[in-house]
């Protein structure tokens, strides 16, 4: 379990604030999620949370009627360029399972899109980017995936880091050394 660092507190009536603003409880939608965050947020916060653990089918159906407080959710980059994650939260997107809605957001993802300039055009990632996540917040890391790919690059061939790390076994060869000749 993760430790607050030793220099952590909770400020003073926090447990006040969330109650008086909803929050006394809250039921997290999850499929195969550890239960170590939500004792920390009893323990630490005093919220209390009912976790529902449902079949797939079932829960991207709560994810898609947002039945739900919080729900676990993911994506994988499927090309290297931030829109793959930000385009995710524009109004009406089929991966937009929040309820968020912004119209300088969806604009500066717009703009971005028809910005020829890649400096500007960053530019405007990296500000919708701070709107979604320090702004806004209508998402927030609880977790992330973690990968481990440990190999000798002297003795394997077709092993190559990639944003979806994924590695096509066909493409893997073990490279001759002079021991194996």
């Amino acid at each position: 379990m993760l430790k607050p660092p030793e220099d952590f507190s909770v400020k003073p009536g926090i447990r006040e604030v969330r109650a008086s603003r909803g929050f006394p409880s809250c039921i997290i939608n999850r499929n195969s999620m550890s239960r170590s965050p939500w004792k920390q947020w009893k323990r630490e916060l005093g919220i209390e949370v009912d976790l529902r653990n449902q079949e797939w089918a079932t829960y991207l159906r709560s994810l898609d009627t947002l039945d739900f407080d919080i729900a676990r959710s993911s994506w994988v980059g499927d090309y290297d360029d931030p829109n793959t994650f930000l385009d995710c939260f524009v109004t009406g997107r089929g991966n937009n399972r929040t309820g968020w809605s912004n119209p300088q957001y969806d604009s500066l993802l717009a703009s971005a899109l028809a910005e020829p300039k890649p400096v500007n055009r960053f530019t405007l990632l990296q500000k919708a980017e701070a709107l979604l996540v320090t702004e806004a917040l209508p998402i927030f890391p609880i977790y992330h995936f973690v990968g481990c790919l440990m190999f000798d690059p002297s003795r394997w061939d077709g092993l190559y880091p990639n944003l979806l790390d994924e590695h096509p076994f066909a493409a893997i060869q073990r490279r001759e050394t002079r021991s194996s000749k």
